[in-house]
């Protein structure tokens, strides 16, 4: 059924249930189960209604559906289970810019380059190789915890890496985010409604300036530094880190 993103409600059917006397069903019983493989399933459905809204703790699992029809004298005929998807990681989606982002929640992204703010040896073209996937989002973090990003904002590949931006201020809406992208000046994102101020890297301060993220670029390298929020000139203290998604 393709990828299944957090949010998204799975419908059951009940179209040719019956109990084994052919009672007419008067209700049905319905059980969710997560299943890491498809013999091996929690004990606990996680779901008793007609409907189950995914979360990012279904990401990579299967989900089975137990249906019990119960006819109008009150017997509970013989389950049928139907297999929702195999192994579809649910991904972890939100508009905007994120504070304070748990790793752990980013079900579905895989990270693509994460190195010191310091580091100045990463080709541009390499990290669009390796973030080779149609969502691609930025993000930093303290190198002291690894488990919390400090800012992330992602969008379609289009607008992160669209190079109508390489120069000035100009900005790509995606997601509501605002994205500029340059392999000789900086690369980076913004608060959509916001103007960005790029001397190379985007130095306004006075409006939402810690919900704002840009690296260096030169010759077509990503180069040290330089904002994670309102920390400018980052150093190794800081690591950004970018994930890609399909």
């Amino acid at each position: 059924m393709g990828n299944v993103y957090a949010g998204d409600t799975l419908n059951s059917s009940t179209s040719g249930y019956s109990d084994p006397e052919s009672t007419p069903s008067a209700t049905f019983v319905y059980n969710w189960f997560r299943c890491s493989t498809q013999s091996s399933c929690d004990t606990t459905p996680s779901g008793t209604s007609s409907t189950y809204n995914t979360s990012t703790a279904d990401g990579g699992k299967i989900i089975k559906l137990q249906v019990n029809p119960v006819d109008n004298l009150g017997a509970v005929g013989t389950a049928v289970v139907t297999t929702i998807f195999l192994n579809n990681p649910i991904l972890f989606t939100f508009s905007g810019i994120k504070s304070n982002l748990s790793v752990s929640s980013l079900s579905g992204w895989t990270k693509c380059l994460s190195e010191s703010y310091n580091s100045g040896s990463t080709l541009t073209s390499t990290l669009k190789s390796n973030c080779s996937k149609n969502k691609i989002l930025y993000s930093c973090r303290l190198a002291s915890d690894p488990s919390n990003l400090i800012l992330a904002a992602y969008g379609d590949r289009a607008s992160v890496f669209n190079t109508s931006t390489a120069t000035g201020n100009t900005t790509v809406v995606n997601n509501g985010v605002g994205w500029y992208y340059s392999d000789s000046l900086s690369i980076g994102f913004a608060p959509a409604a916001e103007a960005v101020s790029r001397n190379s890297c985007d130095t306004n301060d006075t409006s939402q300036g810690s919900l704002r993220i840009c690296w260096h670029t030169s010759n077509n390298n990503l180069s040290s530094g330089w904002r994670c929020g309102g920390s400018t000139g980052a150093g190794d203290l800081y690591v950004r880190e970018v994930f890609h998604a399909d």
